[in-house]
């Protein structure tokens, strides 16, 4: 059951990134460099999407206003009120049942 839900929220970004942009950059934050999901980068890379890693300590030194959209992954963002009121997505498969 999990993969199958994860399966449909992987083709929910891929939709949501294929038809509102159709090209443009990408801010990926997580909280540490090393936990970045390939599967992620791999669906906005087979959209032909630029993708920015920005882990959650250079949040407040980001200038968010060069991305299209922000990916919001898995973990505790301790800077997280840094981040701006833009369009984004929230993955979060702690939470998946």
């Amino acid at each position: 059951m999990k993969s199958g839900k994860l399966l449909f929220g992987l083709f929910s970004v891929f939709l949501f990134v294929s038809f509102v942009f159709a090209a443009g950059d990408v801010g990926y934050i997580v909280d540490i460099y090393n936990k970045s999901d390939k599967v992620y980068l791999g669906a906005l890379d087979d959209a032909s999407l630029d993708v920015d890693i920005i882990t959650d300590d250079m949040i407040g030194s980001t200038d968010f206003s060069v991305y299209s959209f922000i990916l919001v992954c898995d973990g505790v963002l301790k800077n997280a009120k840094y981040i701006p009121d833009m369009p984004m997505i929230l993955v979060n498969a702690k939470h998946a049942h």
